[in-house]
């Protein structure tokens, strides 16, 4: 197997749930900050889903600005616990996001809307808050294994 130094986009939803972890004002999730939430849940919990974006700079392909959507659910009777947890998480966004991932490529960071939506799924629902997160990442360059089983054949007519 060898490797080939390539510009990779970074998976933005990864990026997002490795560095809320990180974070010393979510310790009470206990790492319960998914990107995609288990079947049975503890509450709170978190979860972060990239759902759209577009290629900012694409000739070549350096610059992804995704689209990403944070959920944030709580405890029967805990809303404004739920709502307090979204403002944290969007501050850390905002005010460290680029600053301590930025050797891996963020280079900016937007907002879209937030949302309260209690959700329907659970009886009596679930206290839970959404917001959009419009990330800028730049490709960072890094090895990538290939090997002869993947080879791509040429087809000559």
């Amino acid at each position: 197997m060898t490797a080939t130094d390539l510009p990779v986009m970074l998976d933005v939803s990864r990026l997002v749930v490795d560095f809320y972890r990180a974070q010393p004002e979510l310790s009470m999730l206990d790492g319960r900050i998914y990107t995609i939430l288990p079947a049975q849940p503890t509450w709170p919990a978190m979860r972060c889903t990239r759902w759209g974006g577009y290629p900012a700079i694409n000739r070549p392909l350096l610059l992804d600005a995704s689209w990403a959507q944070v959920d944030i659910w709580g405890e029967q009777a805990g809303k404004f616990a739920v709502a307090e947890l979204a403002n944290v998480a969007r501050a850390l966004i905002t005010y460290r996001l680029v600053a301590q991932t930025n050797k891996l490529g963020v280079s900016a960071v937007g907002f879209g809307m937030m949302h309260d939506a209690p959700d329907q799924t659970y009886h009596p629902a679930r206290p839970h808050y959404r917001f959009d997160i419009n990330v800028f990442i730049k490709a960072p360059r890094r090895s990538v294994p290939t090997s002869s089983r993947h080879k791509i054949e040429r087809v000559v007519p």
